[in-house]
């Protein structure tokens, strides 16, 4: 039919075409033919004529190219590596094990491919899609739809078992995210090889690789190496199977129905189930919590923590009757949210401590309190979701440099923070504003520009999927700045910066941006309508600071205004722009017509908790203003957070001067490497500690056990 047996990646004819390693093969209804083939899918469709003619068969590749990678996007731009089973649903969607990737992905008919579970570590968790992981994904079989939705069933080779996919919602939840799909093992023993028929938690396989299976449902198994046909039914009914008792081989009883999972440092990442917000004095609807039980148990117990983002920014006053000795208060508590504690750095899309960064510094909060954070040393934009959650929404594959485009081509150099610009201030469309979408800019350090992302794409329009995770749904432009390290104003098109390294937008829309060493000003940016995606649309101008990039301590108006090095910048609810001095060792303050006065602090470095002059920092690197008016520091050499109010009182919110990252209560907790804080609609405080993402969260107050 194909191939002329010469190795290759030719597309044409079958007479001409060329293979480099086939290996799964799958057919949909229509009897067109699909085959994994070294890192692409290929696609192999019949023109008419003699079918035993090879002349008559077109092959082409639907998605991949022959360098080996991970990108979820479309036709020759996504990545796979070593794909091997491929399977494909009644609708035409295509499903497959990426083995060297250790995911399973859907390709689309259009060329669109996602992941739908595994994170790409190395492992054998259970559980929703994007937090499932897998070791070595072979072959996979996708089953008939029994009104439940597409379900699927995976052999992980080396660990011998089969895992069972299946839709969340019986079916009903959108397959184009991976949180709406669970993954559960369905029969084997893990990393036990044998040949024991039975119950899927007794029976065993030695090597199980591509997977067939039939209308009816029955999935085949050629056990490799056990020279066996295995036939894997389910004990009744059909397949998906609940979570339930008899035949799923499950380590311990589980929260089967999930809405996601919390991360927690030091332990097991926690399943949660959401309840809808409701008002003062009201009760909630009851929700269903399901437990998968393992036939041996007949009794378990558990405990449940209450978590919520209150309907308004809580007031800070209850922290500082509990502030004392150089310590934070009782009254915050300190967890890790997601990323490594222990200073592993690397570049990994997950969930909790399964994700990595290299060098997470700024940050900002949209409306649902959704991060996007500054991933300076791998060069990326990256997305936090308020449990945890991580994907990268622009910045190819951590690589540094500039270009223009969607988010995993688009390339940045050593991005430092990211302001989240509100939609009526920039609202292209009609339909952009409609997909509750986001602008970001972004201060793109060494390529001395400020860079804006916009999501959904260009071109994206209402009747369109709209995936916030995915940076194929996202575009990169230029705001403002040639690319030139120097000082000129103007339009965004022939304006130039020298460092730019942190982003503020205050009311009105008018941003700021701070210039560290070789700027050491502030300059503000405004958007003059148009298109915002066109750097043609922005104008740059100066607040304070030195034209020539001077350091000094220095209050005054403007240009007479001296900073050193200053790396954080806040905008509060009146307009007033705070500044994290950082080699002054303060916290400025500058009106909107450019007068500089100094909040708290001078510029000697220490630690006292105390009022204005009389306070002292070590490197405040980054600063956060709540919708109050109170200012949190990132105190970085006192590896405290800290908190100034409007009048200049400092206090101490974490930390102990402990260069740990101890997560506890704020009066035990240890901090290291604190360069970025961001503040969430609710008034909890997220700290980027390069390699990993805390949150501070305010005890309100303690419920009654019930």
């Amino acid at each position: 039919m194909a191939g002329t047996g010469a190795a290759g990646g030719i597309d044409g004819n079958g007479s001409v075409a060329t293979f480099s390693s086939p290996v799964g093969v799958a057919v949909d209804s229509t009897g067109t033919i699909y085959v994994t083939d070294l890192h692409r899918v290929r696609r192999i469709a019949f023109s008419g004529g003699n079918a035993t003619v090879p002349s008559n068969y077109t092959v082409s590749t639907l998605a991949g190219a022959d360098a080996a990678g991970f990108v979820d996007a479309s036709g020759s731009t996504t990545r796979f590596s070593t794909p091997l089973g491929i399977t494909v649903d009644e609708d035409g969607n295509l499903y497959v094990a990426d083995y060297g990737n250790r995911r399973i992905r859907m390709v689309l008919q259009d060329t669109r491919t996602t992941t739908i579970a595994g994170t790409g570590l190395n492992g054998r968790t259970d559980g929703a899609g994007n937090v499932a992981t897998f070791r070595t994904p072979y072959g996979i079989a996708a089953l008939p739809d029994r009104g439940r939705g597409v379900s699927l069933v995976v052999s992980d080779e080396l660990d011998r078992v089969l895992r069972q996919i299946s839709l969340k919602g019986g079916g009903d939840a959108a397959p184009g995210s991976a949180a709406s799909w669970i993954v559960q093992t369905l029969a084997g023993q893990y990393g036990a090889a044998g040949t024991a028929d039975g119950p899927g938690n007794i029976a065993s396989f030695n090597a199980s690789r591509l997977l067939g299976a039939n209308e009816s449902g029955n999935v085949y198994v050629p056990d490799f190496a056990s020279w066996k046909l295995r036939l894997v039914t389910p004990n009744q009914g059909f397949f998906p199977i609940d979570s339930t008792p008899g035949g799923l081989l499950m380590d311990s009883v589980r929260l089967s129905n999930a809405d996601g999972w919390v991360p927690f440092a030091g332990g097991a990442n926690r399943p949660f189930i959401t309840y809808p917000a409701i008002g003062r004095g009201a009760t909630s609807e009851p929700q269903i919590w399901s437990f998968s039980v393992p036939d041996t148990v007949t009794a378990f117990q558990f405990s449940v923590l209450v978590s919520a983002q209150t309907e308004a920014f809580t007031p800070p006053e209850g922290i500082d009757s509990d502030i004392s000795g150089g310590t934070g208060s009782v009254r915050t508590n300190v967890r890790t949210l997601t990323g490594s504690t222990a200073g592993t750095d690397g570049f990994v899309d997950g969930i909790g401590s399964n994700s990595r960064f290299r060098s997470v510094i700024g940050m900002g909060f949209d409306a649902a309190g959704t991060a996007y954070v500054a991933d300076a040393d791998n060069n990326a934009i990256r997305r936090v979701t308020a449990d945890g959650r991580v994907s990268t929404v622009a910045g190819s594959s951590g690589s540094s440099g500039f270009a223009t485009g969607r988010g995993n081509f688009a390339l940045m150099a050593y991005p430092t923070d990211v302001a989240v610009v509100e939609g009526e201030y920039l609202t292209a469309s009609a339909d952009w504003y409609a997909a509750g979408g986001v602008f970001l800019l972004v201060t793109d350090l060494d390529n001395n520009r400020v860079r804006i992302v916009r999501g959904p794409h260009s071109g994206w329009n209402a009747e369109d999927s709209w995936e916030p995770w995915n940076p194929n749904f996202y575009d990169v432009y230029v705001a403002a700045g040639d690319g030139t390290d120097g000082y000129a104003n103007g339009g965004g098109h022939v304006a130039q910066f020298a460092a730019p390294s942190s982003i503020a937008m205050g009311p009105g829309g008018i941003s700021y941006v701070l210039e560290r060493t070789g700027g050491n000003r502030v300059r503000t940016l405004r958007w003059k309508g148009g298109d915002p995606t066109d750097s043609v649309s922005w104008q740059v101008g100066l607040l304070a600071g030195s034209t020539t990039g001077e350091p000094g301590y220095t209050n005054a108006n403007g240009a007479n205004a001296r900073f050193d090095d200053p790396r954080g910048i806040a905008v509060g609810p009146d307009g007033t722009v705070y500044v994290a001095d950082t080699y002054n060792h303060c916290i400025r303050k500058i009106t909107p017509d450019g007068d500089v006065t100094t909040l708290a602090g001078t510029d000697s470095p220490g630690y006292v908790d105390a009022v204005g002059a009389s306070a002292r920092f070590s490197c405040p690197w980054d600063i956060a203003v709540g919708p109050d008016g109170y200012i949190y520091v990132a105190d970085r050499y006192n590896y405290r957070i800290r908190r100034v109010s409007p009048g200049g009182t400092v206090t101490t919110v974490a930390g102990t001067g402990s260069s740990t990252r101890t997560d506890a209560t704020g009066n035990a907790s240890g901090h290291y490497d604190d360069l970025g804080i961001g503040i969430n609609p609710s008034g909890d405080l997220y700290i980027a500690e390069a390699e990993c993402i805390r949150a501070i969260e305010r005890i309100i107050d303690v419920g009654n056990r019930g």
